[in-house]
């Protein structure tokens, strides 16, 4: 075999073992019998595509039908999107246990209920009804696709794996596309708008039936043929607690912060930059955008079927880097004409994505954890895009005339990273995994399959718990990095007890990248313990409000005021209410267990009241 391989006797923080997985002794899948499971596959998610995407073309007829406002609008446009950074790790691991058929089933099904009750509130025109219906779709979307992934790992592995992931990420191009043109005319059918979301729903009801058929499909094959899924998952793929992907993998997702979220900085501002430097018109600077999509659909699929004819996949880590630093350079720091960099980021776009979508089963070796760990590179890829979206515009807000140059120096100073991280991973994978990375598909497999039939170890397919401790650790603070608060006040007023009045008063950021509503919890703290004074509370909430449909990146100032409630406790002896006299704290929580700002503010004389 080639490669190195790297004895780890006596490594105590990896696990004792390569996955032992039967997967790559499944016998050779005819090839009719792949097409029939691909032709399937790839519309699992047609329909919760085209449904999710047909709203945000339908904006004004919307606004009008529902008789809703623009902020109200924002929250029917984000809903689908609530819950995209935790729950696709929550389905990969779902679905390695179950197995991808099932879940994907299970998703069609919210998928189908949200679309109809958005199909109902056209019926209604209730707004209530448009956004439960997202946000249902929402907890299906979010996972369907992963089990198309998982489900192509089984069923491709050895052969054509990358070029059917190309031709996947094609397809949606196109269905986007697609969406964009026909939404407007579907809602102009017999004058109801309402067939712009029915018509989508019975796609959905359509990919269902299709999840359905390629189960009984599944089944009906040789049992050597089948992926692994439900019962025979307890048996064959693990138990839950054992869903821990390799160590290069991990490694792989945290050396990977904004990579992807600079591309969607630069391609959700790229009409902006058009005018705001070259001074184009919006009309031309959207069709200039627009264009970048096209040459992907041919490119994307042809790259992948040279990842699995040739491999090097690494090597187009730095080259699609290189690519982008380039285009940023001309689009945001010089004036020539904007087709020319739009054009090239085309080609950057087309192997973009594609190289890690196809490295991932190489870095995990085994088809039980290819689901866990979609999951958590999808999270990744969601949190770095909120965080880095919210971050350039606030870089944008303060940079003089509101330019981009600022914003493109640190595009091209993340993609410059990137381009260095290619041969750091190419080294990697040499003495990590033989060069499966560099290797063909079918060669590729090879060395898994003689590295665990030999009990050879491959340190980059071994499980290392500190590496998985230490990324799962940054995914989880990038996660939960969505509001910011910042500059609380707090001021406390009047001598009296009935005259005593606190007002607090905090600015809070939408630092996530859809528009949403939040809650404000105020809590007091009171001074610290002495010999003399009462035990109270660590904390206790005084008063709340909400900001409707902050933006992203919009930042808004609110305040409460609080009376004497808020500082007093019931003296038993003196049968009356008593203020506590000391330094208080006015607190912003999360919940009563998490806070994340403080102010001070004092009490300077005992103040007592019976409210009578």
């Amino acid at each position: 075999m080639n490669g190195v391989v790297l004895p780890l006797a006596g490594d105590p923080e990896d696990s004792d073992a390569l996955c032992d997985d039967a997967s790559f002794d499944r016998a050779q899948i005819p090839q009719r019998y792949r097409i029939c499971a691909f032709l399937m596959i790839i519309l699992f998610s047609t329909g919760s595509s085209y449904a999710e995407n047909v709203i945000t073309p339908l904006k004004t007829r919307i606004l009008k039908e529902l008789k809703i406002t623009n902020a109200q609008f924002g929250a029917v446009a984000s809903a689908s999107s609530l819950v995209n950074s935790i729950l696709p790790i929550i389905g990969g691991i779902g679905m390695d246990y179950w197995g991808a058929t099932y879940a994907a089933i299970l998703s069609s099904v919210f998928i189908l209920i949200g679309a109809v009750v958005s199909g109902c509130s056209a019926q209604t025109n209730n707004y209530g009804l448009l956004v439960g219906g997202q946000i249902v779709m929402g907890l299906g979307s979010t996972i369907i696709e992963s089990t198309q992934n998982k489900l192509y790992a089984h069923w491709f592995s050895g052969s054509t794996l990358a070029f059917v992931y190309g031709i996947d990420i094609a397809w949606n191009r196109i269905v986007s596309i697609v969406c964009r043109a026909t939404a407007v005319p579907l809602s102009e059918i017999n004058g109801f708008w309402g067939w712009a979301l029915w018509i989508p729903a019975i796609l959905c009801a359509l990919n269902l039936a299709i999840c359905i058929l390629y189960w009984t499909y599944e089944r009906s094959l040789p049992r050597e043929y089948r992926p692994v899924l439900g019962k025979d998952a307890r048996v064959k793929e693990g138990a839950l607690k054992k869903r821990i992907s390799p160590k290069f993998f991990w490694i792989l997702c945290g050396t990977q912060m904004f990579q992807n979220s600079a591309i969607s900085v630069y391609t959700s501002n790229l009409s902006d930059m058009q005018v705001k430097t070259r001074r184009t018109k919006t009309l031309a600077a959207g069709y200039n955008s627009s264009l970048q999509g096209v040459i992907p659909i041919v490119l994307t699929p042809l790259a992948g079927l040279f990842f699995d004819r040739v491999g090097w996949r690494m090597v187009f880590v730095s080259w699609t880097a290189m690519l982008y630093i380039i285009v940023f350079a001309l689009i945001g720091l010089t004036k020539v004409h904007p087709l020319g960099p739009i054009l090239l980021s085309s080609f950057a776009l087309s192997t973009n994505a594609l190289t890690f979508t196809a490295s991932i089963p190489v870095l995990v070796g085994t088809d039980r954890l290819i689901g866990t760990a979609f999951g958590v590179w999808k999270s990744f890829q969601n949190t770095n895009t909120l965080i880095l979206e919210v971050a350039a515009g606030a870089i944008q807000d303060r940079t003089p005339g509101q330019a981009y140059d600022n914003v493109i120096y640190i595009l091209i100073g993340i993609k410059s990273i990137e381009m260095c991280l290619g041969p750091v991973y190419d080294f990697l994978d040499g003495r990590w995994l033989g060069h499966s990375l560099r290797a063909p598909e079918k060669r590729r497999l090879e060395i898994y399959r003689n590295a665990v039939i030999n009990h050879l170890d491959y340190k980059g397919w071994r499980i290392n718990k500190i590496t998985m401790v230490i990324v799962a650790t940054q995914l989880t603070c990038m996660i939960i990095t969505g509001w910011a608060y910042d500059g609380l006040e707090a001021e406390a007023t009047g001598s009296t007890a009935d005259e005593w009045c606190r007002k607090a008063s905090v600015s809070v950021k939408n630092t996530r990248r859809v528009s949403a509503d939040h809650s404000v919890h105020f809590y007091t703290a009171p001074p610290p313990e002495t010999e003399t004074n009462l035990v109270h509370p660590e904390v206790s909430l005084q008063a709340f409000t909400k900001v409707y449909q902050l933006s992203p990146g919009e930042s808004r100032r609110v305040e409460v005021e609080m009376d004497k409630h808020a500082i007093s406790h019931w003296d038993e002896y003196a049968d009356t209410w008593k203020a506590e006299v000391g330094a208080w704290t006015a607190k912003i929580g999360i919940d009563a267990q998490m806070m994340v700002a403080a102010a001070k503010f004092q009490v300077d004389h005992a103040m007592e009241w019976r409210g009578l």
